[in-house]
């Protein structure tokens, strides 16, 4: 019996025949997908209608970027008017395992669960190590790729903030999600193949290097020097403006953002393990430098309103 689960993937210059092997994963298990497109050009007729062969695919071109966080929106809306309870959000380069769905099945009817994800490997980042713990457990953060969505949760903490536009929405629903008394279950047999970024790989031994430092310390930001980061300077600014900006939300409800992504606990911490990096390992320094301090300056000025927990859960009890 095919779930009640509608698939969303947000295209931005998405790869093409990556996207395709996503979809192949997806429409077995799905009751149908969306796939909203950000891009700044269309896809062909011809690759539109390849698209459409999949059972129940519909390709909606926005005809404008309006950023990973608005586009989950607009397909949780549609899956909301539908009639749908759970929305199953992907990124264009993941691909699915064939149980992932009839895995999360079990939890669809535990009513205080608002969202349901994987474990995710990038293969090409040696220093990622599978967790082998039989089960589930319960998370305070996972990444919205593979991630099922609640309905009724998205709406109870406020859906996904668009003004993020990328980077760190993440952090920043999941957050909202634990303060307002949702639990986001991580399915432990559910592994998700996915590729963070751009990344080459170093000489063998340089390699091997980095990864014995990041074992001996204990610290994965070692290891990520086992292979060279293709740093985009616009991605910079958006993760140095949105840190700042949800720290300022999240003002009542202590950090955000640093230990999950970067391990570290504090914004000088950032600076060491994001910034200084991004900028040492960017073909683009001077771009790299004006983008810190643009994100940095854009994201003091926002204004804010600290966000407050309210949730059924609480009126409740």
């Amino acid at each position: 019996m095919m779930a009640k689960v509608l698939a969303g993937i947000v295209l931005y210059n998405s790869d093409f025949p990556r996207l395709l092997e996503c979809l192949a994963g997806l429409e077995n298990q799905v009751e149908s997908i969306i796939v909203w497109d950000n891009s700044p050009q269309e896809y062909s007729a011809l690759e539109r209608e390849k698209i459409c062969e999949y059972r129940n695919c519909e390709y909606i071109y926005a005809n404008e970027n309006l950023g990973m966080p608005e586009g989950m929106n607009r397909i949780m809306q549609i899956a909301k008017n539908r009639g749908l309870e759970w929305v199953l959000t992907m990124n264009a380069d993941s691909i699915v395992p064939d149980n992932l769905i009839e895995k999360y099945a079990d939890y669809f009817e535990q009513s205080d669960v608002g969202m349901i994800c994987p474990q995710i490997i990038d293969k090409r980042r040696k220093y990622m190590k599978l967790d082998k713990t039989e089960g589930k457990e319960y998370v305070n953060m996972c990444i919205t790729s593979a991630a099922c969505t609640r309905i009724l949760a998205w709406e109870d903490v406020g859906k996904f903030d668009s003004w993020l536009f990328v980077d760190l929405l993440d952090n920043d629903i999941s957050k909202r999600m634990i303060l307002n008394g949702w639990k986001i279950v991580k399915v432990n047999s559910v592994v998700l193949d996915q590729e963070f970024g751009d990344i080459k790989g170093k000489a063998p031994k340089v390699e091997a290097l980095w990864l014995k430092i990041g074992k001996i310390f204990h610290n994965d930001n070692f290891a990520k020097f086992s292979y060279k980061k293709i740093v985009h300077p616009i991605r910079v600014f958006y993760t140095c403006r949105n840190i700042i900006y949800l720290n300022k939300k999240f003002c009542n409800y202590g950090g955000i953002g640093y230990e999950e992504n970067y391990n570290c606990k504090t914004f000088l911490g950032f600076l060491i393990c994001f910034v200084f990096p991004s900028i040492l390992r960017s073909d683009q320094k001077i771009r790299t430098i004006k983008s810190v301090i643009l994100g940095f300056n854009e994201g003091a000025k926002k204004q804010v309103i600290p966000w407050k927990a309210t949730s059924r859960f609480n009126e409740e009890n």
